[in-house]
C-alpha cells in the first residue's frame, strides 16, 4: 500500500473519531484519574476504540500502540502510534483546544502524521519528504528570528520532574520574552508551530503519542526538532523542542540540561 492512501486511511480513522469528540463535548459528568495523575474520560476509551477498529480493518498485520490500551503487536515492519484525545483536561472543560494525534511508523522512523481539531475542523497532517498540510494548503513555520519577538508553547508531563523542569525554563524564558503560552495539547501545539502560529514548542515528559505525528508536521513544513540537549529525536526521548529552525540553537543554549 502506498504512502498516499495510508494517509488517507489516517485521516479517515481521525475523522471517524471526531464524531465522538464533537457529540460528547461540554456533556461528560465524570472522568477519572490516571495512576500518573492525567486524565481519562469514556470519550478517550471509544474514541481509541474507534481509531483501532478502523486501523485495523483497513491495514490488517500493522501493530498499534495507543495511550491508553497499550500495543497490538502484529508482527509487521509499521506500527501506527494513536493518542485518541490529546488534551483530554481541556476536553473536560469544555475548552476547544485537543485534537486526535495518528502517526504511522515505518521500522524507527515516522512516515505519516495526521493530527485532527474535531471543533475547529482544522486537520494538519504530512507524510514523509512530502510537505505539511492544513486541509489541503501547505503550510510552513515563521520566519521569527529573534527570542525577544518569539511566541513560544508550553507543555509538560503531570510527573513531579517534568513540572521541576517547566517550572525552571518557563523562569529563564520568561527573562526574555513575555510571550509564552501553556495551553495543554501537544501534538495541536507542535502543528501550530508547523502553521507559523507558534514558533517553537518545548515539553517535559514526552511520550510517543503524544508528539509523534505532530514532529513530522513540524519538520515538513521547514522547522527543526531535537531534545532539549541538541541530540536527535526519537521513540525514547523524554523532552523535546520544536522551532521555526531559527530560534533553535538560541533555545538550546537557553535550556538545556548541560547549560
Amino acid at each position: 500500500m502506498d504512502l498516499d492512501s495510508l494517509l488517507r486511511i489516517a485521516i479517515a480513522a481521525a475523522k471517524q473519531a471526531g464524531e465522538i469528540h464533537r457529540k460528547w463535548f461540554g456533556k461528560l459528568k465524570s472522568f477519572e484519574f490516571k495512576e500518573d495523575h492525567s486524565l481519562i474520560t469514556e470519550v478517550d476509551i471509544s474514541s481509541e476504540e474507534c481509531i483501532k477498529n478502523y486501523l485495523r480493518g483497513e491495514t490488517p498485520g500493522f501493530s498499534i500502540l495507543a495511550e491508553e490500551s497499550g500495543s497490538l503487536h502484529g508482527g509487521s515492519e509499521y506500527l501506527w502510534v494513536i493518542d485518541p484525545l490529546d488534551g483530554t483536561t481541556n476536553y473536560t472543560h469544555m475548552i476547544p483546544f485537543f485534537s486526535i494525534s495518528i502517526a504511522l511508523y515505518k521500522h524507527s522512523e515516522v512516515i505519516l502524521g495526521v493530527v485532527y481539531n474535531p471543533l475547529t475542523h482544522e486537520i494538519f497532517y504530512a507524510k514523509l519528504n512530502g510537505g505539511a498540510y492544513l486541509n489541503d494548503k501547505e503550510i510552513s513555520v515563521a520566519k521569527t528570528n529573534s527570542l525577544k519577538e518569539s511566541f513560544i508553547s508550553f507543555c509538560h508531563a503531570p510527573d513531579e520532574e517534568s513540572v521541576r523542569k517547566i517550572s525552571v525554563a518557563f523562569s529563564k524564558l520568561k527573562r526574555i520574552t513575555s510571550r509564552v503560552r501553556q495551553v495543554g495539547a501537544a501534538s495541536l501545539e507542535l502543528s501550530y508551530v508547523a502553521a507559523g502560529r507558534f514558533d517553537a514548542f518545548i515539553m517535559f515528559g514526552v511520550k510517543p503519542w503524544d508528539v509523534s505525528a505532530g514532529v513530522l508536521i513540524v519538520k515538513e513544513a521547514g522547522g527543526v526538532v531535537s531534545d532539549l540537549n541538541g541530540e536527535a529525536f526519537n521513540f525514547s526521548s523524554k523532552d523535546i523542542i520544536a522551532t521555526n529552525s531559527f530560534l533553535h540553537s538560541s533555545l538550546i543554549s537557553l535550556l538545556g540540561d548541560r547549560n
